[in-house]
């Protein structure tokens, strides 16, 4: 139980429940936006042609899942989605951060396939036909990337960002980057609305280890201030520390295949490229850019290594 005294909860306390809660927002928005695909997969079944289909259902999850998510977290917390222009004076580090994530896609495409004779498909799980056209990757992968991107910018940087800033300000990047982390590498996604017994387990996993690990960065971002060793934390930070590490442990078990790893580890690096812009530029919409061309290039990317045959190594 939390103690307080004269009704203030302690700052330990008031940190560690902050950013657990904002964890708990994510696992919400998550659920919520699986809800929200699956009806639009139902929707759809009215729609003719199933690029125009699957254009709608990114749409509709992304935006009315994701995207509406965050701002109704935001507008419930009274958070700045920042969703002015760039800052004067940072435009230059709006145009490297735009470019940043898709240049290291770059880079680590060239290393995989002359280092390791692995394709960039194979790290991000994703194939493009070598006889794709320009019309069908703008519609069934540019389009649907540029919906992605909004909804996560406003949900990492905006709503993540924000919730932690007002916690940790002289740490926000950084804590706001472990925490969009640990949720990216979750078993949880957008796909279809939990129902089964299996995936129902899965989803109070997550929410119960990433909560927890919400709680620990809190925990110990706020002890780290004082000289204490760490064995003269309470019982129940303790708790919320061992608790956090299983669920650290668990990810770095899981982390397999290497390819897949470094696939997943590739998104993470644009997820904090973003989120340090953010906090440079003080405008979503430069996250918001870099993710959109960070999966733009992705898929050109991979549309090179299958006409050059080397999509499948």
């Amino acid at each position: 139980m939390v103690t307080a005294v004269d009704g203030v909860v302690p700052e330990h306390d008031r940190t560690a429940l902050g950013l657990g809660a904002l964890f708990a927002a994510l696992v919400a928005i998550s659920v919520w936006t699986s809800a929200v695909g699956t009806l639009a997969r139902l929707a759809t079944r009215w729609v003719d042609g199933a690029s125009l289909a699957l254009l709608v259902v990114s749409a509709i999850t992304s935006l009315g899942g994701l995207a509406l998510g965050a701002v109704a977290y935001a507008w419930y917390r009274d958070l700045d989605l920042r969703l002015a222009l760039p800052r004067q004076g940072s435009w230059s580090t709006a145009l490297a951060v735009t470019l940043a994530p898709a240049a290291l896609a770059v880079c680590v495409a060239i290393a995989g396939n002359t280092l390791f004779d692995t394709g960039l498909s194979a790290m991000t799980q994703r194939w493009v036909s070598a006889d794709a056209s320009a019309g069908s990757l703008i519609r069934l992968a540019v389009l649907p990337a540029a919906f992605v991107s909004v909804g996560y910018g406003l949900l990492f940087c905006g709503v993540v960002y924000e919730g932690v800033r007002d916690l940790l300000p002289e740490h926000a990047v950084s804590v706001a980057a472990s925490l969009v982390a640990v949720f990216w590498l979750l078993p949880i996604d957008v796909g279809p609305f939990p129902t089964t017994p299996g995936a129902v387990i899965e989803v109070v996993l997550s929410l119960v280890f990433g909560v927890a690990f919400g709680m620990a960065v809190g925990v110990l971002s706020r002890h780290r201030r004082s000289d204490a060793p760490l064995r003269s934390l309470e019982a129940r930070h303790a708790a919320v520390l061992a608790l956090a590490a299983v669920g650290v442990l668990g990810l770095a078990t899981d982390l397999t295949p290497l390819a897949q790893t470094v696939g997943d580890l590739l998104w993470v690096a644009a997820f904090g490229i973003g989120l340090s812009g953010y906090e440079r530029t003080r405008s979503v919409w430069v996250p918001i850019a870099a993710l959109a061309v960070f999966q733009t290039v992705l898929v050109a990317v991979i549309h090179v290594e299958a006409q050059l045959g080397l999509a499948l190594l």
